[in-house]
């Protein structure tokens, strides 16, 4: 397999190279591609020195696949010229450009890997989503879902470099009694949380909130309520979710957890005596999503609910929530 990566110095580029090693990729060549600000940069990698370059478009057909990791613009222009031009490179796509396209697969492999097969445009869903769809899928075996409320507590580093950079600078910056540097959040992030930095929507929920609407939709195949509210907590890396389920029927909780225990990617930390539940210092640099705070809802008597359950997980977004599930996507094209 020739392979390329378009967007390598970000920080899902730099988790996709890392993920390359985690599944054990083989491939005849690899190309990394970047910015004319990081062009010449050497990468290191296996027993190899990577050199970026910058993409030009008309060296598409010497890759069998291109991941990429680049803003929508970007992502945009390399696959309407791949269309256009009618090359065989299929694109497994970083951004959110082509997620709700109906002729694009939007997946999850352990969800919907089957979707893969002879599409040249594969999309890989919103970090946040995939958590929520891989905690979904086992659930909806035991029954239909009515409604799903979900709080994000959404880390720095899912805005990217810049965002993560600025957290640390802020951090330092009132340790040292100085004034908060504010050129990428635009406020005060350390010790502090917000609503999600996305533009809010003419239904009054910002762009974050509906794309785990719609791509929840899309993944699961499957209509229900999704009540999202995504907020944005000085954490560096691996997302974390609230999430209360609504069953349409009665459920028990130990096949709850039998499914989830099960399920491939998802494990459970759910200790009550220890007070040991997902937390974003023990999924960072872990592929799972991590399921704790398992527990039906009480009733006005104090009664348990059978057909409502909450939970709290947590995952590192930049892996599975986007450079390792890309890389899940490839391995399932180079195995069929």
């Amino acid at each position: 397999m020739r392979l390329g990566i378009i967007g390598i110095s970000g920080l899902v580029g730099e988790k996709i190279l890392e993920s390359l090693n985690l599944l054990n990729i083989k491939y005849k060549s690899l190309r990394i591609f970047a910015s004319e600000v990081s062009k010449g940069k050497i990468i290191k990698f296996r027993n190899d020195d990577l050199i970026c370059d910058v993409f030009n478009m008309d060296e598409l057909p010497e890759f069998d696949v291109v991941i990429l990791a680049v803003e929508n613009d970007i992502a945009k222009n390399i696959i309407e010229y791949k269309k256009f031009k009618n090359f065989n490179t299929i694109i497994i796509d970083n951004s959110s450009e082509y997620r709700l396209d109906t002729d694009v697969p939007l997946v999850v492999p352990e969800i919907n890997k089957e979707l893969i097969t002879n599409n040249q445009i594969i999309a890989n869903p919103n970090c946040s989503t995939t958590m929520l769809v891989m905690l979904l899928t086992p659930l909806l075996k035991l029954s239909d879902i009515n409604k799903v409320n979900v709080s994000t507590y959404q880390a720095a580093s899912g805005a990217g470099k810049r965002g993560l950079d600025e957290l640390l600078l802020q951090t330092k910056e009132i340790v040292e009694g100085n004034q908060l540097t504010m050129d990428y959040w635009k406020k005060q992030y350390v010790f502090n949380v917000f609503s999600h930095n996305s533009r809010i929507t003419s239904n009054y929920y910002n762009q974050e909130e509906m794309k785990m609407v719609n791509e929840t939709h899309k993944i699961l195949n499957k209509k229900f309520i999704i009540n999202p509210t995504c907020v944005r907590v000085p954490t560096l890396t691996s997302h974390c979710l609230s999430v209360n389920v609504e069953f349409k029927n009665d459920v028990e909780l130990y096949n709850i957890l039998d499914v989830i225990e099960k399920f491939p990617g998802l494990k459970i930390e759910d200790n009550m005596l220890s007070n040991s539940f997902p937390e974003p210092v023990k999924t960072s640099n872990k592929t799972d999503v991590y399921v704790g705070r398992i527990r039906p809802e009480l009733t006005e008597e104090g009664m348990f609910n059978y057909k409502s359950y909450n939970f709290f997980i947590s995952g590192d977004q930049l892996l599975k929530g986007a450079a390792y599930n890309s890389v899940q996507i490839l391995k399932y094209i180079m195995d069929n």
